[in-house]
């Protein structure tokens, strides 16, 4: 399952201006880089899994799915503020189901102030 490529972030050409220029957030499951507020382009993100993790592409890309699913589960029951992400995986990812991967990206994303408050939402529209 991969994002709609309006949410993809475009690795290749700027992956080094984000990890120069964004900030970091560590969890057990993941490392995140992030730059908030590029209201041209909305919320992209991206996801990496690196051969540190594990040896086998077929565990990377069991995670890349696992991280994609849960991402793409955010982004339709959310509100996002714009913003790009790089998502790296770590080990941890290949032995959790896709519940506690979910919640665990839900609740980075909350904190970084990616998904905006329902509150907040219901204010603006009234």
């Amino acid at each position: 399952m991969s994002l709609a490529k309006k949410y993809r972030f475009p690795v290749k050409s700027q992956y080094c201006f984000l990890l120069s220029k964004g900030k970091k957030k560590d969890s057990p499951l993941f490392n995140l880089i992030y730059s908030l507020g590029n209201q041209a382009n909305g919320f992209r993100a991206a996801v990496l899994v690196s051969k540190r993790t594990d040896k086998r592409s077929t565990a990377r890309n069991r995670i890349k799915r696992k991280v994609y699913r849960a991402l793409s589960e955010i982004i339709g029951n959310n509100f996002l503020n714009s913003g790009d992400l790089i998502i790296k995986a770590k080990k941890d990812n290949l032995n959790q189901k896709q519940l506690i991967v979910t919640q665990e990206l839900k609740n980075l994303l909350a904190n970084i102030g990616i998904i905006k408050d329902v509150k907040m939402v219901n204010s603006e529209t009234n």
